[in-house]
């Protein structure tokens, strides 16, 4: 897949390249959502290649996409959370890392327990 290339083209170092594939996966998942909007992991992907492009108001729009598609999408909720801890508002992290750890998902466990440390030292989830 053009996702998969580009990925594997950032990898390498060949930017150039990688941004050519991955903004052919973005016109193909966004082509997709047109026919069928509640493709939340259509939406999903589009954010995951906009934060890899280092394009995070796009990434977090996207994210916030996929939730409005599936508001308890794991991997989005946990994604918003990261890229608002990187851009330092605690407000916005904890509010998306609460309601990740709220949806209680199997397999995230060292992530969960991170979280839980790290929304005590933020004071707790409200």
């Amino acid at each position: 897949t053009h996702l998969q290339m580009g990925l594997e083209a950032k990898n390498k170092g060949n930017a150039g390249k990688a941004s050519s594939e991955l903004n052919l996966a973005i016109k193909a998942y966004e082509s997709a959502l047109r026919l069928k909007p509640n493709l939340a992991d259509a939406a999903f992907n589009i954010a995951f290649i906009h934060q890899t492009l280092n394009d995070i108001p796009h990434a977090i729009t996207w994210y916030q996409k996929t939730l409005n598609v599936n508001p308890s999408h794991v991997r989005a909720l946990y994604s918003l959370g990261n890229l608002y801890q990187t851009q330092g508002d605690t407000n916005n992290a904890r509010t998306y890392y609460c309601k990740f750890i709220q949806s209680k998902p199997a397999g995230y466990e060292s992530e969960l327990n991170r979280l839980n440390q790290q929304i005590k030292e933020w004071g707790g989830c409200k």
